[in-house]
C-alpha cells in the first residue's frame, strides 16, 4: 500500500497529465478521507485539499469537483486575536458535501460547512 500511495504522489507531481480523477481519489482515501462513488475531479492537479485531518472531511455520492477548488477543514483566521490575548487559536471543524454537488472553479469550501444540491 505505500508504494502504491508513493507511486500515485510521484505520479500527480511528474507526470501530470496521466493522474487522473480516479487516481486522485485513490490517493485521498488513502489518506482516510470519506468519498462517494461516482464523485469526480476535474484538473485534479489545481485542486487543493486539506489532508491534516482526514476525520473532519467527507465527499458524498455523484458529486462533482471543478479546477482550482480548495476544501478546507481548519483555519487559523482567528489568528488575529493573537496580538491581544498572547494565543494562538486555531479551528477545525468537520466540513460535509452531500451527495450530488457540483462545485464550480476555484471555489473554497471552508470548515464547519455543509454543502447539499
Amino acid at each position: 500500500m505505500k508504494t502504491k500511495y508513493y507511486w500515485l504522489k510521484i505520479k500527480k507531481k511528474f507526470l501530470p497529465n496521466k493522474f487522473t480523477s480516479s487516481d486522485f481519489i485513490e490517493l485521498l482515501k488513502m489518506q482516510r478521507i470519506k468519498i462517494g462513488q461516482g464523485t469526480y475531479f476535474f484538473g485534479t492537479n489545481s485542486i487543493i485539499i486539506d489532508t491534516q485531518r482526514p476525520e473532519l472531511l467527507e465527499i458524498g455520492e455523484y458529486c462533482k469537483i471543478t479546477a482550482g477548488v480548495k476544501i478546507l477543514t481548519h483555519d487559523y483566521s482567528r489568528s488575529v486575536l493573537r496580538m491581544k490575548y498572547g494565543d494562538l487559536l486555531g479551528d477545525a471543524r468537520k466540513t460535509v458535501i452531500k451527495n450530488n454537488v457540483f462545485i464550480g472553479i476555484d471555489t473554497i469550501i471552508l470548515p464547519r460547512c455543509i454543502y447539499r444540491k
